[in-house]
């Protein structure tokens, strides 16, 4: 068998080796999920950019639309004079 100062010595490293592993894994878990926070965090930021731009994108093209059918609407009746929007 081995004597008490070789088992003590096996048990410390087992117990280092442990901790070290430990520690060095939760350090790599934590920086993967991290960075797949931030890469989330990114595509929402994208998402919401672009869902702004169609809401402006959309009003702009619903004002031309009112505009036009009031253009239409004066130029049927004559009323050449109602061409106040320019």
């Amino acid at each position: 068998m081995l004597d008490q100062n070789t088992t003590t010595v096996l048990t410390t490293l087992i117990t280092v080796g442990g901790t070290l592993g430990g520690a060095f894994g939760g350090v790599f878990l934590t920086n993967r999920h991290t960075t797949k926070l931030e890469e989330l965090r990114i595509e929402q930021d994208k998402l919401k950019r672009n869902n702004q731009i169609i809401e402006e994108t959309y009003a702009q093209l619903m004002l031309f639309d009112e505009l036009r059918n009031q253009t239409v609407n004066d130029v049927e009746f004559f009323d050449v004079s109602a061409f106040d929007f320019m």
